[in-house]
């Protein structure tokens, strides 16, 4: 198997936190940001870098949320704004003039569209691959509340308990950012999955309905299909990259 020795890695502070990514490092191509969910790491995406077709097209960056992998592991960032300006440093490596595609699955969906809304400027399009979004079908589990105990905490993994404290308190971001999504103008992409068990295929009919003043808006739902996309259709998230990537308006 073709190893990712061809990517550069970088750290970059915002306040207190460390980000930690990787980077194709091709200056001159359209950037591509990829956002994993809750928990993961940045290899969650190492296919999509050992994709010759795809890095050839476009620079590649992907990173460790705040919490997870080489980002401070084991701290908890609970805030989703604060997540996305903290990742939105990834733009201080991009050539002026130059846009992203952000792509996000799962809990990092609503984060590449709270990017669209907070920085504008810098995005092209995003793609949102089994986003959970819809603040209705966020429930904290009766699992999650002993989880978040001290006892209990100190012995889960920190992952585990990263992801469950973020989970716990995204809902309250989401209905905050309920009346921003038709603030989004760029080009959008759902994938979204009708048996998806993880996060309901009613999270992308919420988002294909918020998205009223998006230039473009293509809703793929997926009959049969769950919530691993990324990893079991790889080839809808390049063909949706391609897609925003030669949008004209």
């Amino acid at each position: 198997q073709e190893s990712v020795s061809f990517v550069e890695d970088f750290r970059l502070t915002y306040k207190d936190r460390v980000l930690y990514g990787v980077d194709t490092g091709a200056i001159e191509k359209s950037p591509v940001l990829f956002i994993h969910g809750s928990p993961g790491r940045w290899d969650g995406w190492e296919d999509y870098f050992k994709n010759e077709f795809l890095r050839n097209a476009f620079r590649l960056i992907a990173v460790d949320r705040p919490g997870f992998g080489f980002s401070d592991y084991g701290k908890t960032q609970r805030s989703l704004p604060e997540q996305v300006h903290q990742m939105a440093q990834v733009f201080s490596r991009i050539p002026e003039g130059q846009k992203v595609i952000v792509v996000g699955h799962s809990l990092g969906g609503p984060l590449a569209a709270k990017m669209a809304i907070l920085y504008p400027e810098k995005v092209k399009g995003i793609v949102l691959v089994a986003g959970s979004a819809d603040p209705a079908e966020e429930f904290t589990r009766w699992i999650q509340y002993p989880a978040n105990w001290p006892l209990i905490r100190n012995i889960i993994p920190p992952a585990a308990k990263v992801s469950n404290q973020e989970i716990m308190s995204f809902k309250q971001y989401l209905e905050a950012m309920q009346l921003e999504w038709e603030t989004i103008e760029v080009p959008v992409v759902i994938i979204h999955g009708t048996d998806d068990p993880l996060v309901p295929v009613e999270n992308g009919d919420f988002m294909a309905g918020k998205l009223t003043n998006s230039v473009w808006v293509d809703y793929q739902k997926l009959e049969g299909v769950n919530h691993f996309i990324v990893w079991e259709y790889p080839e809808l998230i390049e063909e949706a990259i391609f897609k925003i990537d030669d949008f004209l308006p």
